[in-house]
């Protein structure tokens, strides 16, 4: 399944980017990967991609994609692909294997994986296969039967049902985590905040996707929560990785090359 529903009303500008081969073909890899199934079907085709010299960013895209997926990449599988991205686009490309791997983004599978992302998919329900396009009930309805990570868990903690859960859940996400509970004081405080009103502060950006989920999530909560969305920047998988790719320019080249 492509994901993408041909009934859908959609400008043509839209309609030829998806009904294009190529894109179709990079959808596919990545339900696949999101699935966290099988990971290393994908191989083959992210290496004719690479000798085909197709553009980086699509390329690192669905890499990282895979080894948050696969809890980290095989070290065969990791060598291979940094030697063949360095010798097809250029050796300045080890600094940007360098930024990812300390991003967390590109990281060299442990011995004995955590599967960290399949209990993650299978806990939060974070890939839904059959999505009720006529009248949707699942946040996963906005990106094609993925649901935002971030926003399940905003779903969890804001339902008294999910927090007892919570820790379990948030032990398989990388980086530190605190829980920090403000007590209102007052009568008067409790009668001001009780209009469940929740602010969610997205650190280093946040994606439309997410934004879009979390909307969907305000018009269909149990509890008619609300959400104000605060973040550092509006990002999406090529704004993220501009960051992160070293260009190639004059200052990158040694002198003897010149």
């Amino acid at each position: 399944s492509s994901g993408i529903n041909a009934e859908w009303p959609l400008r043509p500008g839209v309609k030829n980017k998806i009904d294009n081969r190529d894109f179709r073909h990079t959808l596919g890899i990545e339900q696949v990967l999101r699935e966290g199934i099988e990971v290393d079907r994908v191989n083959e085709d992210i290496e004719e991609m690479i000798y085909k010299q197709e553009p980086l960013k699509k390329v690192l895209r669905l890499l990282c994609i895979q080894c948050i997926a696969a809890d980290g990449l095989k070290p065969k599988v990791l060598e291979f692909y940094k030697r063949e991205i360095i010798q097809s686009y250029g050796y300045h490309h080890l600094i940007t294997f360098d930024r990812l791997e300390k991003c967390g983004l590109m990281y060299m599978q442990e011995k004995t994986p955590k599967k960290s992302y399949p209990i993650l998919r299978s806990t939060l329900n974070l890939t839904v296969s059959n999505v009720n396009e006529r009248e949707p009930n699942d946040i996963a309805y906005v990106h094609s039967g993925y649901a935002p990570l971030t926003v399940r868990l905003v779903n969890w903690m804001t339902q008294r049902s999910g927090l007892k859960y919570l820790a379990d859940m948030v032990k398989h996400l990388p980086g530190p985590a605190f829980n920090d509970h403000q007590k209102l004081s007052t009568t008067q405080d409790r009668l001001e905040h009780s209009d469940n009103h929740t602010l969610v502060y997205f650190l280093g950006g946040c994606t439309y996707a997410e934004v879009s989920a979390l909307r969907f999530l305000a018009q269909h909560h149990p509890n008619n929560a609300t959400f104000t969305i605060a973040t550092t920047k509006l990002i999406n998988g090529n704004s993220l990785l501009d960051t992160l790719i070293e260009p190639c320019g004059k200052e990158n080249i040694p002198d003897f090359l010149t």
